[in-house]
């Protein structure tokens, strides 16, 4: 049976616990000794368990990462670099960072979403208690009044009802959509159908992207902190890239370094970065001082990622509000004015 890879937290968590122990002078064995009975989260103790039995097994923490197949292919390649390179207490304590800042990440795009389910949400009850109780009270009290309906307030009153329930009809069907969707993804996180939706979608595609390169940065910024040649590098990245339209440019990128190119001329050749970023980095590798460039480019994607996520916000919650008081002012309207029609003629 295939064993369930952590969570973002998780790896998080699991990663500053190894670099505190690793920092302070203790092998991984003894680390992973006394992290051991401290730990309360299941998942977290059962891989713990486990990597102490096949670190002890193989020899090597990157092995018994590989073998536990509950983290993702880039942590295990971080952990083998940093324990080629002895530096493997930096390594764990830059993907502490690098799985915080996902998480972060994560965090605000679900934020991002959640609002305006609940402004949908609201939306459907609004518009049902209008469908299901205020017309027909609506109704009774103009057929109570005994006076015939001229047949244009007639038409408005059928323009409501059909108007109001198509409405709550088309509302009700997006947001079954909605969670057909998100249940589709929690089971088939690595779809791309989901993914060519986020990235073409005019309300998510820029914000999307901007998470996508933020991720890729931070990437390569801990690449190149480890020591690692980014000829060698970006073979990695492709991945745990989601984004249809970047991945496609990483593959690029990889083919044309391994053809020859150097790293700095594929990305500028496929288009990776533009504008200002495209030159800061292209400035930095000119320099030699691409650990300093990539930490700033990483600084103003995470920026990029916060812009992003407020344009959404502003995009969707006012849409989602103007809807709503367009639909329930367009149902009031219909059954208001034959109703002020019949009382002035009284």
């Amino acid at each position: 049976m295939e064993k369930k890879k952590l969570t973002i937290q998780e790896k998080s968590v699991f990663c500053n616990e190894i670099a505190i122990i690793l920092s302070s002078g203790m092998s991984i064995q003894e680390g992973l000794e006394i992290i051991y009975p401290e730990l309360f989260e299941p998942s977290l103790k059962e891989v713990t368990q486990q990597l102490l039995n096949d670190y002890q097994n193989y020899g090597t923490f990157y092995e018994a990462v590989k073998n536990s197949t509950c983290f993702d292919t880039y942590m295990e390649e971080m952990v083998r670099i940093g324990e080629e390179s002895g530096n493997l207490d930096d390594v764990m304590h830059h993907l502490s960072q690098y799985y915080e800042r996902s998480d972060d990440m994560l965090s605000q795009l679900k934020d991002a979403f959640t609002y305006p389910m609940i402004l949908m949400g609201m939306m459907i009850i609004v518009i049902g208690i209008f469908v299901m109780k205020i017309l027909p009270i609506f109704q009774n009290v103009l057929l109570s009044l005994g006076t015939s309906l001229p047949p244009l307030a007639m038409q408005m009153m059928n323009f409501s009802k059909i108007f109001a329930m198509g409405s709550f009809i088309v509302l009700c069907f997006i947001t079954i959509l909605l969670l057909i969707f998100y249940i589709y993804h929690k089971v088939h996180p690595d779809n791309t159908l989901q993914e060519s939706l986020l990235a073409n979608f005019f309300a998510t595609k820029k914000l999307y992207m901007h998470i996508t390169m933020a991720n890729i940065t931070y990437a390569l910024s801990l690449f190149l902190s480890s020591g690692y040649p980014m000829e060698e590098a970006v073979k990695y990245l492709p991945g745990f890239i989601k984004h249809p339209l970047v991945k496609k440019k990483m593959i690029d990128i990889v083919n044309d370094v391994e053809n020859g190119m150097a790293f700095e001329d594929a990305i500028r050749e496929r288009g990776l970065y533009e504008g200002v970023y495209a030159n800061l980095l292209q400035i930095g590798f000119r320099s030699g001082r691409q650990d300093e460039v990539m930490s700033k480019l990483v600084s103003l994607y995470e920026k990029d990622v916060s812009s992003s996520i407020s344009a959404f916000l502003n995009i969707i919650e006012p849409s989602i509000v103007a809807l709503l008081s367009f639909v329930v002012g367009i149902i009031l309207l219909s059954v208001m004015l034959p109703l002020m029609g019949i009382m002035s003629s009284l």
